[in-house]
């Protein structure tokens, strides 16, 4: 009797142990630095610890400005122009994309400590059937552009060809490096109970940027802050569309 009374406890512990990330995914905790294989660098500038850190990085010290008239049209003007002189994001629209929505771009502008940067979010038809997808251009005042997208299924179809109803789908991300297109692919499940997956995203560039020797702009951290919160976080915290 006494056996069968700790086999008994025993589960009921583990059934305990099992519910504890799910009751804590509320809390605001450092998420974990992610293990990177290969030699690594010094931390540079702009360099954080965790998700956190990044989601709150210049919290308060940038202010949004949305661009209008004439700044609108000048600021998507040089956004394309950056696109159209680039042949490897002209391959990913050619074989990703079904067309750019121009009159959809709500441009702004971003003041931070380490400078003006223009951010030009262009909203995408994707190939994919029941996807999302944008290109978003980022014009510093001084230093080079950036560009990232991403393409992200909605509804996903299981094995037995039914919508899977749960939260999940597939993120596939790039970013525009030193004249390459380097992408991140993600399943992305039930994320809001380990979002850490974001911040392994953004270290991951970051050392591409120091491995190959390409220089990262502290506002670039910054920037994948913006870019959390814009298409991410919502997603990350509460499905229901």
């Amino acid at each position: 009797m006494t056996s069968k009374k700790w086999v008994f406890l025993g589960l009921a512990l583990v059934l305990v142990l099992s519910l504890l990330p799910a009751c804590s995914t509320q809390l605001k905790v450092p998420a974990v630095t992610p293990q990177v294989r290969g030699p690594l660098q010094t931390a540079g500038p702009g360099f954080v610890d965790s998700l956190w850190e990044l989601v709150d990085y210049w919290e308060g010290e940038v202010q949004l400005v949305d661009l209008v008239g004439t700044e609108r049209d000048a600021a998507i003007e040089e956004a394309l122009g950056v696109i159209e002189s680039a042949p490897e994001i002209g391959e990913v629209i050619d074989t990703e994309i079904v067309e750019m929505n121009l009159v959809g771009i709500e441009p702004i502008r971003a003041h931070t400590p380490d400078g003006v940067i223009t951010i030009v979010p262009i909203p995408v038809i994707a190939k994919d059937e029941d996807s999302k997808a944008a290109i978003i251009v980022a014009l510093p005042e001084t230093g080079e552009p950036m560009v990232a997208g991403y393409i992200t299924n909605i509804n996903v179809i299981g094995n037995q060809g039914r919508v899977v109803v749960y939260p999940s789908f597939f993120i596939r991300s790039w970013w525009w490096i030193g004249g390459r297109i380097i992408w991140w692919n993600y399943w992305w499940y039930d994320s809001s109970n380990h979002p850490n997956w974001y911040y392994s995203w953004w270290y991951w560039h970051y050392r591409y940027y120091e491995y190959y020797g390409y220089r990262w702009y502290p506002w670039y951290t910054w920037y994948y802050s913006w870019f959390y919160w814009r298409y991410w976080w919502y997603w990350s915290t509460w499905w229901d569309f």
